[in-house]
């Protein structure tokens, strides 16, 4: 079935259409997809971690809870710590001790395998 707009046919406006920038390009018939490199994490600076600890600091407070946060000597992480303001006992760590060891032993069993650039 053919449509036509005003003498035009539905094939040559869509030819006409300009390309979106917001959808990618079909590949040509025959070639597979390929996904577009995701774009490398910024990397926080320690001035934006303790802003914004100072943030969930101050939501916590009212709860008797308090944030903290180091770095990993071993993945170089930030770990971020959920701590009971009046017993110290640490609530929720982010990432979590297992995740940290994890990452610890992939490094060590393969180190390119975690490498942002591998």
């Amino acid at each position: 079935m053919k449509i036509e707009f005003g003498g035009t046919s539905s094939a040559a406006v869509l030819l006409a259409a300009p390309a979106r920038p917001d959808v990618p390009a079909s590949p040509a018939p025959g070639q597979t997809p390929r996904a577009a490199a995701p774009e490398p994490a910024p990397v926080p600076q320690a001035q934006d971690v303790s802003e914004a600890v100072e943030k969930l600091n101050a939501r916590f407070a009212p709860h008797r809870m308090e944030a903290q946060y180091s770095i990993d000597e071993h993945t170089k992480d930030i770990i971020i710590k959920i701590v009971n303001a009046d017993s110290g006992e640490v609530v929720r760590q982010i990432p979590t001790e297992s995740a940290l060891r994890l990452v610890a032993a992939l490094r060590t069993a393969s180190p390119h395998l975690l490498d942002e650039k591998a």
